[in-house]
């Protein structure tokens, strides 16, 4: 089984998108779990506009092999802290759900 991982933002400046979005593409190449990469897969993209969306404009869907190695990136990750100090400052709101397949 695969854990899928969305996590959506509420990005309080639309000019942060690119910023964020490259973040989100370089962690996939950066993170790693004893020298070894882990992320399955990982992307983040600005949302569409929709009211439906509760005020969360941007999403990052990200893909690993284990809890385990989802509790990594959560509590360890060097490249994710890294990656919070670029979206921290532009999120006023997150919410993250994850699931296996």
């Amino acid at each position: 089984m695969v854990v899928q991982r969305i996590t959506m933002f509420k990005i309080t400046d639309d000019t942060a998108y690119p910023a964020v979005e490259a973040e989100y593409k370089k962690l996939q190449g950066v993170a790693t779990k004893d020298s070894t990469p882990y992320i399955l897969s990982v992307n983040g993209h600005p949302l569409l506009p929709d009211q439906r969306s509760q005020g969360f404009n941007f999403i990052a869907r990200t893909s690993f092999a284990t809890l385990d190695d989802m509790k990594y990136y959560d509590e360890e990750c060097q490249a994710h802290k890294n990656l919070k100090t670029v979206v921290g400052p532009h999120a006023q709101g997150v919410m993250t759900v994850y699931w296996e397949e």
